[in-house]
């Protein structure tokens, strides 16, 4: 049974006449007529009696009539539940991301809460491969590095610089006058790995001449490692400032390979995306690159 097709039964009734109905509906009258009846078919009934002169409702076509009268205004009420929720800043938020972004954003998200109190928000920084999110359900996830094909739409909100850093302690084992063919060659080398599986690294500029020694998806636990002496690490400069204050960490060669890296907003579809939805990408468009801009200038 085809709920358009009971609400043009209700509206056949209302015009007293199939003529009426396919104008309003700006359709042929004989395309009324077999929908009317393929909706009889459905029922096995008659709700109809035609004559040349008028319409009739049967017995049955009354009460029918009164049901299709609850049913299409529990429809039409539904639908403008759904479309007011769509363009309503109430709810939940369900975010995916990197646990260090977020703690850049923390200021950000706090701020996005106290202008919109009918919202809550989700967070979850496990990380998951992008063919595991495509059946998840969430509002928006941020990531780091271009996307591979996927049905998922990605819109690209600020960049992440990357540089090469060192522990005085490892500086010394390996020697000041160590070159960059020597790294790559024989170092320990750590690198993050992101959601998408590509490997945080100046590829192109310094190009890896063997496998490294770690590979972290948390940057955090990554600058540890490098901290405590084990590897020369390709990390965030926007999660290193306060290491670098203290002389923990040093930036190698200069920063003649610091690289930069996109930073995308993922949702599921472009087609009907909440209110609420648009309003987070904006906000954070508008003011994690200030964020990132900031803890990257030492």
């Amino acid at each position: 049974m085809n709920l358009e097709d009971i609400a043009l039964f209700v509206q056949v009734v209302e015009q007293g006449s199939f003529t009426k109905a396919a104008a309003l509906n700006d359709l042929p009258k004989s395309t009324i007529s077999r929908r009317i009846r393929s909706l009889e078919d459905a029922l096995h009934c008659r709700l109809l009696e035609r004559t040349t002169r008028k319409l009739t409702l049967t017995g049955v076509g009354q009460q029918f009539l009164h049901r299709a009268y609850e049913i299409t205004k529990h429809i039409e009420e539904t639908q403008q539940q759904i479309s007011q929720s769509q363009d309503d800043y109430s709810g939940n938020l369900t975010l995916y991301g990197p646990e260090h972004l977020f703690r850049m954003g923390t200021g950000q998200i706090g701020n996005f809460l106290k202008s919109y109190p009918s919202l809550s928000i989700s967070i979850h920084t496990s990380a998951l491969p992008l063919s595991a999110m495509t059946e998840r359900r969430f509002d928006l996830m941020l990531t780091i590095g271009d996307l591979p094909d996927s049905s998922l739409i990605a819109v690209p909100i600020a960049t992440l610089d990357y540089d090469l850093y060192i522990s005085p302690e490892y500086l010394s084992h390996v020697g000041v006058d160590v070159t960059e063919e020597e790294v790559v060659a024989t170092h320990n080398i750590a690198i993050q790995e992101l959601s998408n599986h590509t490997h945080c690294w100046p590829h192109e500029t310094l190009p890896l001449k063997r496998a490294p020694r770690f590979l972290v998806e948390s940057p955090g636990l990554l600058t540890e490692y490098v901290k405590q002496g084990m590897a020369v690490g390709c990390l965030p400069v926007s999660l290193v400032r306060d290491e670098i204050a203290a002389r923990q960490l040093i930036s190698m060669f200069e920063s003649r390979y610091r690289f930069s890296v996109p930073v995308y907003a993922v949702y599921h579809s472009r087609r009907y995306v909440p209110a609420k939805v648009k309003l987070l990408i904006t906000e954070i468009r508008e003011k994690l690159q200030t964020t990132i801009d900031e803890l990257e200038t030492h």
